[in-house]
């Protein structure tokens, strides 16, 4: 095994060299996703090890260095608050002792609230970008397709559908990103550090994830708000019930391997469930969400008996 006092040194040294530089790549596709992942890994871990004064120089250091490089703008804050200051919750409440899923909520929501506050005063130009891309699509579709008058017709209104959809459900869609990222980042971190010996908090195994059963009650308010409410209401809720759905169907894909496990269905044979399921697409997505909804409630593998015992 690696001695970790002195792989630590390394690690630290390109934790800090991504933090200060990912804002200046976050534009760039894949690299940019990349890039800011591996300065979440920074944030977390140094927020957890209390190595406060590489995360005050990494912090501080990248939004002056990407303020240099493309000046300051609420969307460059965003994506540093995004990163940096999710990670510090979520590092510090790791350290505090609070459980991992406790501490992985509450940076939830601290990601989400960033996300929302970042669509709000950037909304007109988000939405003029989706414009743009649909306008790009309609010229494409008119000059180059070579379908029919009636095809493209189709094509057209396909795009024009998908762009409002998109529209109305954007927050949501930060939010998720935002989540994901944050989970990618600490599971990346917790792979490094138990490959190489060291403690750190984890969820635990993924066969026993459950939904907590008392947001039920919260799913039901949003989806009464939406059949009752007004057209900003009905926006709202879609939003919530997209993200809420999300994590939904995770729990209920921990219940498909749970059950895939106890048969004792091979790897081969459980990665092809798998696949049909993404086949599926939507359908499969609202399956899978239907399963944890259902067993945040009824508990079908009785989680709640084996973490008690």
């Amino acid at each position: 095994m690696p001695d970790w006092g002195t792989i630590e040194k390394y690690f630290a040294g390109v934790g800090l060299l991504a933090l200060l530089v990912f804002p200046i790549f976050s534009g760039i596709p894949l690299i940019g996703y990349l890039a800011q992942t591996a300065a979440l890994m920074a944030v977390i871990y140094f927020s957890f090890r209390a190595r406060y004064i590489l995360l005050g120089i990494g912090a501080f250091g990248s939004i002056i260095l990407a303020s240099l490089v493309f000046g300051f703008s609420l969307i460059l804050l965003g994506v540093w608050a995004g990163t940096v200051l999710t990670g510090i919750v979520f590092g510090r409440l790791l350290s505090s002792g609070i459980s991992p899923g406790k501490a992985f909520l509450i940076s939830i929501l601290v990601s989400s609230l960033i996300s929302f506050l970042l669509f709000w005063f950037e909304k007109d130009l988000i939405f003029h970008t989706l414009d743009e891309a649909n306008r790009w699509i309609q010229n494409g579709l008119a000059t180059g397709s070579g379908a029919s008058s009636t095809e493209v017709a189709e094509m057209a209104s396909l795009a024009d559908s998908m762009i409002a959809q998109a529209k109305r459900l954007i927050p949501a869609m930060m939010a998720l990103s935002g989540s994901f990222q944050l989970f990618f980042g600490w599971l990346c971190l917790v792979i490094l550090l138990k490959g190489l010996g060291e403690f750190v908090p984890t969820f635990g195994d993924f066969i026993i994830w459950k939904m907590p059963d008392y947001y039920i009650f919260v799913f039901g308010a949003f989806l009464l708000a939406r059949l009752v409410g007004t057209e900003l209401i009905k926006i709202i809720a879609d939003n919530f019930l997209l993200f809420i759905g999300f994590f939904y169907a995770v729990f209920g894909f921990s219940v498909f391997e749970f059950y895939l496990k106890k048969i004792r269905l091979s790897l081969f044979l459980r990665v092809l469930f798998y696949i049909g399921l993404v086949f599926l697409q939507l359908p499969g997505l609202i399956l899978a969400a239907l399963v944890g909804f259902f067993d945040s409630y009824f508990d079908f593998r009785k989680v709640r008996a084996r973490i008690i015992g």
